[in-house]
């Protein structure tokens, strides 16, 4: 009965050592398994905008936030504030008589520098515009993956203007870590490209 005293004894104590040794590995094992990254939570503002007043063949709402420079006549360099001091820059052509240049010419020149950009992309979007009565015609592009140039849009009135737009990112492109600044900048663009039209055309 001694003995058998005992070997309870001996196999309570086995299986409790075993019991807390499992009990720690389990937390160590739990503690070994990989978080999903987290990023920086960014605080962005509510959205206004107003309407643009520079001297120029053209107007669109602006956001509030944005500084608009007249850059050799009818161009413009626009900085963008919560974007990483990313730049929109706004090309404007008018075609004359001396022109050797269609306006066709200008809009596959504006898929030209697309392409410059689709082997980095890992999805290319886009929307159209096409407005008779404000004779504003054009296309928006949104590039995703680490792009430099995230937002590519052209217009153009049928006739002899067009005016070509791209976002150019102020520091090194990384998509997963940008896209809440990303999709904050779409809004805005997007209210860029939506209230455009010509004036004096």
């Amino acid at each position: 009965p001694e003995l058998k005293v005992k070997m309870n004894k001996l196999y309570v104590m086995l299986s409790s050592i075993i019991i807390i040794y499992s009990c720690g590995e389990g937390k160590e094992k739990e503690g070994n398994i990989p978080k999903p990254p987290t990023f920086l939570r960014v605080d962005l503002p509510v959205h206004k905008y107003e309407k643009t007043t520079m001297d120029l063949p053209y107007s669109f709402e602006i956001p509030e936030l944005y500084k608009a420079n007249i850059i050799h006549k009818n161009n413009l360099d626009i900085k963008m504030g919560m974007l990483n001091n990313s730049t929109l820059k706004m090309s404007y052509k008018r075609l004359d008589d001396q022109d050797t240049v269609s306006l066709r010419d200008l809009i596959d020149f504006t898929y030209k520098k697309l392409d410059n950009h689709k082997s980095k992309a890992s999805e290319i979007e886009s929307q159209s515009i096409r407005d008779s009565e404000k004779g504003v015609y054009g296309t928006f592009f949104e590039l995703k993956g680490d792009v430099a140039v995230p937002f590519q849009f052209y217009f153009t009135d049928s006739l002899n203007s067009i005016l070509f737009g791209e976002v150019t990112l102020g520091s090194t492109p990384n998509w997963s870590t940008m896209q809440g600044e990303l999709m904050y900048a779409k809004k805005d663009i997007l209210r860029i490209f939506n209230s455009f039209e010509w004036i004096n055309q």
